[in-house]
């Protein structure tokens, strides 16, 4: 329940000393109501705590290349990869922000960095971190890999089924496959799941 899970973050600044963590979950939660510049705000917040946050500056980064804002996200990514160079979610978002420059060559080479990096990851890690699975179905996908694409999208809608993106690609990959029925029942299926969803 979202109020219960603002509240409780809003308690938890309350009553202790504010920590990097607590203010990264305050500010996705803000995220989730649309106000982008207000979850700005307390990420900048928890990188005055703890300034070389990996996760405040790739939440930061994230924010920003969602508003186009793709030099303002630059920089948080660059410092997290100076630093931990395999991020796949860094790396990732390096390579939104090269295709949106139009530094085509940069992000296909990020894409198949990617992977490469995730076809390492052992499936248990993947198990417990799943967005590993969604970034792989990703990058796979705009890859042309469809085979590897739909395979690591499979595993992530077992665990996370309500991602319409992740639906999208596997319909896509099977319409591009010569699957239409197969496609079809998948969007059938969806759309039973979520009858307001326009898309």
């Amino acid at each position: 329940n979202f109020d219960k899970a603002m509240s409780f973050v809003d308690k938890a600044l309350e009553r202790y000393q504010p920590s990097s963590s607590a203010l990264i979950l305050k500010a996705t939660l803000i995220r989730l109501t649309g106000d982008l510049d207000g979850a700005l705000k307390y990420i900048d917040k928890a990188l005055i705590i703890d300034e070389g946050n990996p996760q405040a500056r790739l939440t930061r980064a994230l924010f920003h290349i969602e508003q186009e804002k793709y030099a303002e996200a630059e920089p948080d990514l660059d410092l997290i990869l100076e630093e931990i160079p395999d991020e796949p979610k860094a790396k990732y978002f390096k390579s939104v922000i090269n295709a949106a420059l139009g530094r085509f060559k940069d992000a296909e080479t990020d894409v198949n960095e990617i992977v490469t990096l995730l076809k390492a990851v052992p499936d248990e890690d993947k198990d417990n971190n799943p967005i590993y699975y969604y970034l792989s179905g990703l990058a796979n996908f705009k890859a042309e890999n469809y085979g590897d694409a739909r395979k690591s999208l499979a595993r992530y809608l077992k665990i996370n089924p309500n991602n319409l993106r992740a639906v999208e690609m596997v319909a896509t990959i099977h319409l591009r496959s010569g699957a239409p029925l197969a496609a079809n029942a998948l969007l059938n299926k969806t759309n039973l799941n979520h009858p307001n969803n326009p898309n």
